[in-house]
């Protein structure tokens, strides 16, 4: 059996506070509600904002490539810690759990306006070291909910890029400069980029320009978390 088939998989309780649980939901109701919404944000990259703020500072003054997002959490306690348990400590069936949470959470009717989704793709070198691809992991039960079409073969990370969240914000841009490429034709389609979390937005905008280029008419982020970072 894979090692990230742990007992986390297979044991009663609740996946955060391991209270007994006697429903199929794997989060207890109290853990459950203290998941962090994302209740106020910005239309285009899902940055907390004040309440009835349509559009951050940001992307007023410099729009990324991409035109919508769709995350309904913040990257806080505790659902922090459920990504983290599956990106960074090979707990493989956490990503369905995250995939649900996602999936519950995203308007029906945007889903359907979306013509395909793209995971995020790992470098081989990063996918040999984690074994899986947490995104695509995610966007498998999200494809599988709302019917779409989940774009694996075509698009590719062309270069081994530092971990994002060990750079400074500059950093962060020139590290991902062309850090993609793809072969797809995606010219006049509506596609949606599946990432687990956004923090400076520049991975999946750097995804979104390559996008563009192969022809993408519209695409949106669609991400389990939002993490508050300045860019």
């Amino acid at each position: 059996m894979n090692n990230w088939l742990n007992f986390d998989l297979f044991r009663p309780g609740c996946w955060l506070c391991h209270t007994p649980l006697t429903g199929d939901s794997p989060l207890c109701p109290a853990c459950f509600t203290l998941l962090p919404r994302n209740q106020h944000a910005c239309r285009r990259c899902a940055l907390p904002t004040a309440p009835g703020q349509i559009l951050c500072g940001h992307c007023l003054s410099h729009p990324p490539v991409y035109q919508h997002s769709l995350i309904p959490f913040i990257y806080a306690p505790p659902l922090d810690q459920l990504i983290t348990r599956l990106k960074f400590q090979q707990r493989l069936p956490y990503a369905r759990l995250l995939g649900v949470l996602l999936g519950q959470s995203l308007p029906a009717a945007r889903l359907q306006s979306l013509d395909a989704l793209l995971p995020v793709p790992l470098h081989p070198r990063r996918l040999r070291e984690r074994g899986y691809n947490q995104s695509l992991e995610i966007g498998r039960f999200i494809a599988r909910q709302c019917g779409l079409p989940l774009l694996t073969r075509h698009t590719h990370r062309r270069r081994h890029t530092e971990a994002q969240s060990r750079l400074a914000l500059e950093q962060r841009r020139r590290n991902l400069r062309q850090a993609f490429y793809t072969d797809a034709d995606l010219r006049g389609r509506a596609i949606g980029i599946i990432d687990d979390v956004v923090t400076s937005g520049h991975t999946v905008n750097e995804l979104a320009r390559c996008l563009r280029r192969a022809g993408a008419e519209s695409i949106t982020v669609i991400a389990v978390a939002r993490a508050d970072s300045p860019r």
